[in-house]
C-alpha cells in the first residue's frame, strides 16, 4: 500500500510540478502510459491531488455574470481594458458589438441605429451580409455633427453592409419646440421612419453622459446649449439615450426636453427584443448604471474598467438607500 502511494505521489509530482508528459513519466518509471493515466485519475479521486482555479477578483466572465444577474440582462459582453486608449477602447467595443450582431440578426429583421463614435466602430467592423434587413435611423440628427459620427452616415454605412437602402430620419434630434415637433411628425417621410419603431427587432445605441462630466458632443453638435446642460443636471439628469434624459433610476427627468425629442421613445425601446447599449469609459459608468436600473436596454457591451466601476457605484448607492 505504501509503495502504491509512493508511486502515486511520485507520478503526481512529475506531472503537475515538473510538467512532464504522461509518456515521458511512463518511460522513466518503466510502466505503461495507461497506468500513469489511471494513477493520476485515482490521485484526483482520492484527494491526493486537489485542483483549484484561482480567478482574479474581477474577470471579464465574472463581470458579465454580475451584470446579467444584477440587472436581469439578456446578455452582457465585457471586453478587456488594461490601459487602452479612448479610440482603441471604442474600436474593441464596436468590434464586439458587430460580432454579436452577426450572431443574432435574421432575415426580415428591422435594425434601428443611433449615432456616435462608438456606434461608428460597429459600422466599420460589421462584415458584409446577405441577410434581408431593414436598417433604420432611430433618432434625429444635427447639422453640426462630424461626418463619421453622423447618424445619417452611420445608418447608411450599416445599411450598405446588408446591401440595402437606409431609412433615414431627416429631422433634428431636438426640435426647437413641441409645436415644431408636432408639425414635423406629420411629414410623410418622417412618419415612414416612425412606423418602423414599434416593429423593431434590434436597436444599437450608445449612452450619453450628463453626470459627473457632461459629454460635450451634445454642445459641440449644436443640439444642446451650454446653459441647458446646467438645467439638465439640476433636474437630476445623469445620461441620455436618443436625447431622452434620465435620472439615476433611469426615469425621464426633463419633460420640457422630452416634448421636443424626435426619436424612438424609451417605452418603445424597452419592448425591442434585442436592445443593445454599447459604451465604455469611466465617465460613462453612472449613465450606464442608471440605464440598467431603469431596464432601458436588454444587452450591454462595455469594458472591464467601466464594468468594475459600475459594480462599485451600484454597491455604494445601494448601501446609501
Amino acid at each position: 500500500m505504501t509503495n502504491d502511494l509512493d508511486l502515486m505521489i511520485k507520478i503526481c509530482k512529475l506531472f503537475y510540478k515538473e510538467g512532464l508528459q504522461q509518456l515521458q513519466i511512463a518511460k522513466m518509471l518503466k510502466i505503461s502510459r495507461f497506468k500513469v493515466s489511471r494513477i493520476l485519475t485515482q490521485a484526483r479521486e482520492q484527494g491526493v491531488v486537489k485542483i483549484n482555479i484561482t480567478e482574479p477578483i474581477y474577470t471579464e466572465a465574472s463581470l458579465e455574470d454580475y451584470l446579467e444577474e444584477r440587472f436581469c440582462l439578456q446578455r452582457a459582453i465585457v471586453v478587456k481594458n488594461y490601459g487602452l486608449s479612448d479610440d482603441e477602447l471604442k474600436e474593441k467595443i464596436g468590434a464586439a458589438t458587430a460580432n454579436y450582431l452577426t450572431q443574432i440578426v435574421r432575415d426580415g429583421d428591422i435594425l434601428c441605429v443611433s449615432w456616435g463614435s462608438t456606434v461608428n466602430k460597429v459600422a466599420e467592423a460589421l462584415p458584409v451580409s446577405n441577410k434581408k434587413v431593414e436598417v433604420v435611423q432611430v433618432n434625429g440628427g444635427s447639422r453640426y455633427t462630424e461626418i463619421d459620427t453622423s447618424c445619417h452616415v452611420i445608418t447608411a454605412r450599416i445599411a450598405s453592409k446588408f446591401n440595402t437602402s437606409p431609412n433615414l430620419l431627416y429631422a433634428p434630434a431636438l426640435a426647437d419646440s413641441k409645436d415644431i415637433k408636432d408639425i414635423l411628425l406629420k411629414d410623410s417621410n418622417i412618419k415612414h421612419v416612425y412606423d418602423f419603431f414599434d416593429r423593431a427587432d434590434i436597436v444599437i445605441t450608445s449612452i450619453g453622459a450628463i453626470f459627473p462630466e457632461p459629454n460635450q458632443t451634445l454642445v459641440e453638435a449644436g443640439t444642446i446649449k451650454p446653459e441647458e446642460i446646467d438645467i439638465l443636471q439640476k433636474k437630476g439628469a445623469v445620461g441620455h439615450i436618443f436625447y431622452h434624459f434620465y435620472d439615476r433610476e433611469g426615469r425621464i427627468c426633463a419633460p420640457e426636453f422630452e416634448s421636443r425629442v424626435i426619436a424612438m421613445s424609451l417605452e418603445q425601446l424597452k419592448k425591442v427584443p434585442y436592445s443593445i447599449a454599447l459604451d465604455g469609459g469611466e465617465n460613462k459608468a453612472m449613465a450606464i448604471l442608471s440605464a440598467l436600473r431603469g431596464k432601458l436596454v436588454k444587452i450591454l457591451v462595455t469594458d472591464s474598467r467601466t464594468a468594475v466601476l459600475i459594480k462599485t457605484l451600484d454597491m455604494e448607492t445601494e448601501s446609501l438607500s
